[in-house]
């Protein structure tokens, strides 16, 4: 037998085991479905970093035909003084059975010596049946906790009070599918100051330690990642033979730019573990910036769009390449670029239409060796949408849970992100070390402060 901590999740069929595993492994593989029932066999799961298991996480059917396990009990009480070995007598005689095939998956697990997690769904109300559940549990004499996890409109874990009392070391409510980094150190922390074991306690310590070093590791790292991708983005440049038609260029141009943007998603989707995004998650991967959906999606403001209009001069050409009037304008244009014309509306008193460069296009040489250079994007709104687009598709994936498999929305203004628009065009504007560190100490001051606002709310 290994001596890593061991976590197993028990409970009745469809109360969010499968859930609760994928979130605590990191690991949106596991497998989570509606239908009761679904996991047969206990399946483990662990959490490494830098090739370190951290703990097992153990996922294990419902309970099926508990009540023959207690009645073997009492049949073999003066033959077996351990419950831990009257569990292995139980799996050789019944290993074969059919019948109780859930429960010696269970079983198997248990004699391994694992914390146990008795999940409990809030909305039900406690009923004598779950008692012998808990009796097979409380015989182990492992370390178990009781977690609500609610999967209804009622709470009704005042029922469950007493028995909570009586059978485990502390209770607490974790909402599977939407728990935060937060809510795991709390949950483990729970725990590693309930348990008595000194061992148990010194791992689920170092376990913690290693959770919270490598999640500010993982931070730095994306967004570090981030603004590098951001400044490749803006400021690449493409060589290209000279053509008098240069719609086939420009979206060639433009092409290089979203493979650099998938490449930023990759990265780090690889990074927090995330392999199956739903569906809409990735479809917001493809919203082209200068676009309709963008709008649409992630919305602007009259009032900001206005400020930066203003603070770049509109009144000289400065143009602004999204806004709710241009939602609707954008729908005239023509296909334009891969990413759109960059055409837009100044909107907050002036109502006329703008023309503006999005990228940069210069010509050198004659005759067959005349070359045009494409890049960097100028405009400065694209540039900042950008920066919106990828932060919140960071934000998105720090803060998902790994059960989470539902759609993602969002009531973000796009340029309401950041508290101060103004510089981050300043710093946008160039690419350099100064400007770069400006970004970033942004980005950590804007995930704070829209995770406080998250909390508060």
């Amino acid at each position: 037998m290994n001596n890593n901590l061991k976590i197993v999740i028990i409970g009745d069929p469809n109360k969010g085991k499968s859930s609760l595993v994928s979130t605590l492994a990191y690991d949106d593989n596991v497998k989570i479905s509606d239908k009761s029932g679904e996991t047969t066999v206990s399946k483990s799961f662990p959490l490494k970093i830098n090739d370190e298991i951290i703990y097992e996480l153990y996922d294990t059917p419902g309970f099926d035909n508990y009540e023959e396990l207690l009645y073997f009990n009492e049949k073999h009480k003066d033959t077996y003084s351990d419950f831990n070995e009257l569990l292995e007598a139980f799996i050789n005689e019944y290993n074969g059975d059919i019948e109780f095939k859930k429960d010696i998956e269970i079983y198997k697990i248990l004699i391994k010596k694992p914390i146990v997690i008795y999940l409990i769904n809030s909305s039900e109300s406690y009923r004598s049946e779950y008692q012998d559940q808990i009796e097979i549990i409380k015989k182990t004499k492992l370390p178990a906790f009781a977690v609500f996890n609610q999967k209804g409109n009622e709470d009704n874990k005042h029922t469950w009070k007493s028995i909570i009392k009586q059978n485990f070391i502390d209770s607490l409510s974790y909402n599977v599918l939407q728990s935060s980094f937060k809510d795991k150190i709390r949950l483990l922390e729970l725990m590693q100051l309930k348990i008595d074991d000194t061992k148990i306690k010194n791992q689920l310590s170092n376990s913690i330690s290693i959770l919270k070093k490598d999640f500010e590791r993982r931070k730095e790292f994306t967004f570090e990642e981030l603004i590098d991708s951001f400044y490749k983005i803006i400021t690449y440049k493409k060589e290209m033979a000279y053509k008098k038609n240069t719609r086939e260029q420009e979206n060639e141009y433009f092409i290089d730019i979203k493979k650099q943007e998938k490449k930023f998603y990759s990265i780090i989707e690889e990074e927090w573990g995330f392999y199956n995004l739903n569906k809409e998650i990735n479809e917001l991967k493809e919203i082209e910036v200068d676009s309709k959906i963008f709008v649409k999606t992630l919305g602007v403001s009259n009032n900001t769009l206005f400020l930066i209009g203003t603070s770049l001069g509109a009144g000289s050409g400065a143009t602004i390449g999204l806004g709710v009037d241009a939602a609707s304008f954008f729908g005239s244009l023509g296909a334009g670029t891969l990413f759109g014309t960059g055409i837009g509306a100044v909107v907050g008193g002036a109502a006329s239409l703008w023309g503006t460069k999005l990228v940069s296009k210069k010509t050198n040489g004659v005759g067959i060796k005349k070359r045009t250079i494409y890049g960097p994007i100028e405009d400065i709104n694209w540039r900042l949408s950008l920066l919106a687009k990828l932060y919140i598709f960071v934000e998105l994936i720090i803060k998902r849970s790994h059960a989470d498999r539902t759609n993602f929305k969002s009531n973000d203004l796009a340029d309401e992100i950041f508290k101060d628009n103004k510089k981050i065009i300043q710093f946008a504007k160039e690419d350099s070390e100064k400007n770069r560190k400006n970004l970033i100490n942004i980005l950590y001051e804007t995930f704070k402060r829209r995770e406080k606002g998250v909390e508060h709310n």
